[in-house]
C-alpha cells in the first residue's frame, strides 16, 4: 500500500549580499503550529523514515545542473555527493557545515556553498530545483516537489543606478528615464514569469535586462 504524501514544501531565498541561494524544507511536523500535512501525517513517512534526499539545481539560462544526493539515518546526514550534470559524483560530506535534515529557514543549504567542487558560478538566472525524498514507511516511497526562483540581483542593481543617475535639469533626462524604465520592465517580467511557470518569457526578459545594462555590470560597479 502506497505511502500517504505529506505536503512536501521547500523556499528558496538569496542572502542579504546576493551571493548565494539557499534551500529551506518547511514541510514542517505534524501537530506543530496546527500543521496537518507535513511530515508524521498519517500513512505517511515521519522525518526519520526519509532515507535519500535528492536536490537538483538546473541553471536555466545556461542550460545545465548540478545534484546534491544525501543519505539519511534518523534525520542526519552520513553521506553526501555533488554531482555536475551527469559527471562523476564528488563526496563533499566532509564539506557539509551542518549534518541536520531537514533543512530549516534558520540553517538552510546553500545551493552554491564552497564545497570542494568548481560549479558554475552565481549569477542573474531563472533557477529550478527538483527536491526529492525517499525512504520506506513500510512501502518503499518517492516524493518530489519543485520550485523555481528568478535572480536578479545585478542587473536590479545596474537598473537602480540607472534611476538614481538620471539629471532632471538634463535635456537628457528623458532618453534616460525612458531606459531605466525599460529596463525595470524587464526585470518585473522576470519576476511575473517566474511566478506563472513561464520560464522562457521570463528568460528572454533577462537576456534583455542583461543587454541593457552591458551583459550584467555596464559600468554599474555591480559585478
Amino acid at each position: 500500500m502506497a505511502a500517504n504524501s505529506p505536503n512536501v514544501t521547500k523556499a528558496l531565498s538569496t542572502n542579504g549580499s546576493c551571493t548565494g541561494l539557499f534551500l529551506a524544507d518547511i514541510t514542517g511536523v505534524v501537530g506543530v503550529n496546527n500543521n496537518v500535512d507535513g511530515y508524521g501525517i498519517s500513512g505517511g513517512p515521519t522525518t526519520d523514515d526519509v532515507t535519500t534526499v535528492k536536490v537538483e539545481l538546473i541553471y536555466n539560462n545556461l542550460n545545465t545542473s548540478i545534484t546534491y544526493a544525501f543519505t539519511l539515518v534518523n534525520s542526519v546526514i552520513t553521506a553526501a555527493t555533488l554531482t555536475i550534470e551527469a559527471g562523476t559524483p564528488a563526496n563533499i560530506f566532509s564539506q557539509l557545515t551542518s549534518t541536520a535534515w531537514p533543512f530549516t529557514t534558520t540553517l538552510p543549504f546553500n545551493l552554491f556553498g564552497d564545497y570542494g567542487v568548481n560549479i558554475p558560478s552565481f549569477d542573474d538566472d531563472i533557477y529550478s530545483v527538483n527536491y526529492t525524498i525517499s525512504g520506506t514507511v513500510p512501502d518503499t516511497f518517492e516524493i518530489e516537489a519543485v520550485k523555481d526562483k528568478e535572480v536578479t540581483c545585478i542587473v536590479q542593481c545596474c537598473i537602480d543606478k540607472k534611476f538614481v543617475d538620471i539629471d532632471w535639469n538634463c535635456d537628457c533626462a528623458d532618453d534616460k528615464s525612458k531606459n531605466a524604465q525599460l529596463g525595470q520592465s524587464y526585470i518585473n517580467t522576470i519576476v511575473a514569469a517566474t511566478r506563472i511557470g513561464d520560464l522562457s518569457a521570463g528568460l528572454i526578459a533577462l537576456n534583455k535586462a542583461k543587454v541593457l545594462c552591458g551583459n550584467n555590470d555596464g559600468g554599474c560597479g555591480c559585478g
